[in-house]
């Protein structure tokens, strides 16, 4: 078989999918300060920049730039590290624990949505074909 069409619309459907609201909300979840908010809530509390770069395979500029607005924001706390006073410890603050929440639960509202309309075997395909392609 000969998969050049088939990978044409695949990359148009993906294109596609950047304009579905579902897609732009968890892509917040995946990049950015909601992957940071996420992993200190979910993951680690009290982790390291370093920590954060290693779990968002990112720059460490990009999690100072995310970590310095978060924590304008008032959604993250840095406190110096009790031992090495030149590490700095990142911990999430009950303000960033409640926008967390209210975005995840929409997040969820919305997946819950898309995975409705497609009945209970077409979305438990969908998502093994995701996890499968995930994997490859």
């Amino acid at each position: 078989m000969l998969y050049d069409s088939l990978a044409d619309e695949l990359f148009y459907i993906l294109s596609q999918f950047s304009k579905n609201p579902f897609q732009e909300h968890s892509r917040n979840f995946a990049t950015g300060e909601m992957s940071i908010l996420y992993y200190l809530d979910k993951i680690q509390d009290g982790a390291t920049a370093g920590d954060i770069c290693n779990y968002m395979q990112v720059t460490t500029g990009r999690v100072a730039s995310a970590l310095n607005s978060l924590e304008k924001k008032r959604y993250i706390q840095r406190r110096n590290h009790d031992i090495d006073k030149r590490k700095v410890i990142v911990y999430i603050t009950e303000s960033g624990k409640e926008y967390i929440l209210e975005n995840y639960q929409s997040g969820i509202t919305l997946a819950e949505d898309i995975l409705s309309n497609l009945g209970e075997e077409d979305a438990k395909e969908l998502i093994r074909l995701i996890k499968k392609s995930l994997n490859i």
